[in-house]
């Protein structure tokens, strides 16, 4: 699922990947393809935020639940 993100992300010349999810594990595991364009990562969890800001190429927006 994460390489294909980034492969329409290349493909459509995307400006940036916007991802919903309440678990770190799927922006890193997309920002681990190194995409052309940041992620933003919209995630309830400050705590898991934090982990997620770690690797590169990656923002979070913290929203409530």
């Amino acid at each position: 699922m994460s390489n294909n993100a980034v492969q329409a992300a290349f493909m459509l010349d995307a400006k940036i990947i916007i991802l919903f999810s309440n678990f770190s594990e799927h922006a890193i595991c997309i920002s681990k393809y190194h995409p052309p364009c940041p992620i933003l990562c919209v995630i309830s969890s400050e705590t898991t935020s934090k982990d997620v800001m770690l690797h590169s190429g990656i923002f979070c927006m913290t929203v409530g639940s």
